[in-house]
């Protein structure tokens, strides 16, 4: 018996049937193609942390009443020099008022091995911000 249908009729018919299946998703990567890009990505916490901006990089919500952020040895206003080794971390800081730091911070410093209170600034590295994020790896205990 005959096959019924030649094999240009078979390639034909198969890439019909993918042109439209494939077809069914053109709208949905035109929107994503044409989509404006958000500004959030132009956003640095890092802006107004150094030369007396008395601004902390921590993570933070507008108005919001904790402003978790690092806290440096010899700081400026704020709490933080990007310049100076890490203390360790606070809640309650208060970003560009140019006033010394008040509200009696409690702060915690992440350790491993020995305790050495006398010096507990840590060196740091891969610090990174963006809004509503913080990350900071203290290179003295590797935490």
């Amino acid at each position: 018996m005959k096959n019924r249908l030649s094999s240009p009729v078979k390639i034909i018919a198969l890439v019909a049937t993918c042109s439209l299946v494939l077809g069914q998703f053109a709208p949905a990567l035109s929107q994503a193609l044409n989509r404006p890009p958000t500004l959030i990505g132009y956003a640095d916490p890092f802006v107004g942390t150094e030369n007396g901006g008395n601004i902390v990089p921590g993570a933070q919500i507008p108005f919001g009443f904790v402003h978790v952020s690092p806290d440096t040895v010899n700081p400026n206003t704020a709490g933080y020099n990007p310049y100076e080794n890490i203390l360790g971390f606070s809640q309650t800081h208060v970003s560009g008022t140019g006033g010394a730091s008040k509200y009696g911070n409690f702060l915690a410093t992440p350790l491993m091995g020995k305790l050495r209170v006398n010096n507990l600034g840590s060196p740091k590295s891969e610090e990174a911000a963006s809004p509503g994020y913080y990350t900071v790896r203290l290179t003295r205990s590797n935490v």
